[in-house]
């Protein structure tokens, strides 16, 4: 990779050997010619030291202009947000919200929100049908086992009638 640098300030960045062909277009340049040293000090290009992309969670690394370190010129990246789309699960801060709550019921927005330097899930509050309370309610069929197992069938028949007491049809 390689840079024009003109009174220490980059004057064109990534500078490929077409450029330097269309710089000087009146002079033959050999064949890779950014290779040889000597020629990219007399037309004042520089070798830029590739550096890994660092990464940050819900940001994109962004490459910016070169920066001199002292000794060589490296190469530069800031962080900008992501666009909520671009979010993977793995960055969003897990933001539990019940899954119903007085005849709602949560269900994730289609995008995460950045607040206070966190990307965190965001819901959506509905209204829910009867059955989708009373099946909550309920709980999964081994939990629904485990509590007649515990409690006994009749125990079981009670909280089925509290919860459609709860939640009546319509």
């Amino acid at each position: 990779m390689y840079a024009q640098i003109k009174l220490d300030k980059v004057v064109k960045y990534p500078y490929i050997e077409r450029n330097l062909r269309e710089d000087n277009p009146l002079v033959s340049f050999p064949k890779d010619a950014l290779s040889n040293k000597t020629l990219r000090d007399e037309y004042s290009i520089v070798e830029v030291l590739k550096v890994e992309a660092p990464e940050k969670r819900g940001f994109n690394p962004v490459e910016e202009d070169p920066v001199w370190d002292g000794v060589s010129w490296i190469q530069n990246w800031k962080h900008e947000l992501k666009h909520p789309s671009q979010v993977m699960c793995d960055e969003i801060t897990a933001e539990v919200a019940p899954p119903i709550t007085d005849g709602r019921i949560a269900v994730a927005a289609p995008f995460p929100e950045y607040v206070n330097g966190e990307w965190t899930q965001t819901w959506i509050w509905e209204d829910a049908d009867y059955s989708v309370l009373r099946s909550y309610e309920y709980g999964l069929a081994h939990d629904q086992l485990e509590f007649i197992t515990e409690n006994g069938l009749e125990a079981w028949q009670a909280k089925v009638a509290e919860i459609k007491t709860k939640y009546p049809k319509p």
